[in-house]
């Protein structure tokens, strides 16, 4: 059977299943939803995926030009399913063991890492500017400006300087050859920046599908939440997918939002369990792909 086709079944499973495990689980907090909503819940988190796993080939091809595009897609697919399960690191732990599959050395691993990281702060980071900088307009923009740039000067920083950290100080070579790399390739630079960004604005309109199944909110508020939670959520080692951690946020910004805390704890809950059954459904099928592509080596 063609992989196309296996996609298409694997696809209308899992979103059968968003439908058929709310409606069986379905009490006074999780809730069901129509399965348009479902359907498009998965998209955007599959597009989400697929955004991170282009960043992680592009910086991954930078360290390595034998790194082969479809592999290094279905790796990335397959740690971020991994990461949307577990606590903060999980996600480095997975590629860790898996290092064969990725086709990197350690090395080449750390750093990547390492700038993958940096990608995401900013994007965030600029996310929050975007947000401040609309809600309280003109007003306070200078301040904001200057916060914002303060907070990029010493991200830059870091980068520049990273090599000398005892562990990277070992492989200074490698990480000044990858970060000379990738400065000077302004195309590839300037794409994962983007991406990063666009991965940050999709984490957002994701979350105002959520809110506009229990209320009407301002999307540019979601410009300071979302963000602002997805950073706290990926500092918090003890949590699986940021469950409570994403509750106790919302909650947090019941001021912010004009909505009751209440709501803002049902939202979280909904949207702490449709992502994490998504995540668990992503990672059997990324390994059902990877199986398929062993499978296909496998001469006759």
């Amino acid at each position: 059977m063609p992989v196309i086709i296996k996609f298409f079944f694997a696809t209308i499973l899992l979103i059968s299943s968003f439908y058929l495990i709310s409606e069986k689980l379905s009490t006074d907090l999780i809730k069901i939803f129509s399965l348009d909503f479902y359907l498009y819940v998965f998209l955007i988190l599959l597009l989400s995926q697929f955004i991170l796993s282009f960043r992680w080939y592009s910086l991954s091809k930078l360290a390595n030009k034998k790194i082969s595009f479809y592999q290094s897609l279905i790796f990335g697919y397959t740690f971020t399913s991994f990461a949307g399960l577990t606590f903060s690191g999980g996600s480095e732990i997975f590629r860790y063991l898996n290092i064969k599959s990725s086709k990197l050395n350690i090395s080449q691993m750390s750093i990547i890492i390492v700038f993958e990281k940096l990608f995401s702060v900013f994007s965030i980071l600029f996310i929050i500017f975007i947000g401040l900088l609309i809600i309280y307009q003109i007003k306070y923009w200078l301040y904001i400006a200057l916060f914002f740039f303060i907070i990029v000067f010493i991200l830059l920083k870091i980068l520049f300087n990273l090599s000398n950290l005892p562990y990277l100080n070992l492989m200074n070579y490698e990480y000044s050859e990858f970060k000379y790399t990738l400065i000077n390739n302004k195309k590839s630079l300037l794409f994962i920046i983007s991406i990063s960004i666009f991965s940050q604005l999709l984490s957002v309109f994701l979350y105002s599908l959520f809110f506009s199944q229990f209320t009407d909110v301002s999307l540019i508020k979601l410009f300071l939440l979302i963000p602002i939670s997805n950073f706290i959520i990926s500092l918090s080692f003890f949590t699986f997918n940021g469950i409570g951690v994403r509750e106790f946020l919302f909650m947090g910004f019941s001021a912010l939002m004009i909505i009751p805390i209440e709501q803002l704890f049902l939202i979280g809950i909904n949207s702490s369990f449709i992502i994490t059954v998504y995540m668990l459904l992503s990672f059997v099928i990324s390994n059902f792909f990877i199986k398929i592509k062993n499978h296909s080596k496998i001469k006759p």
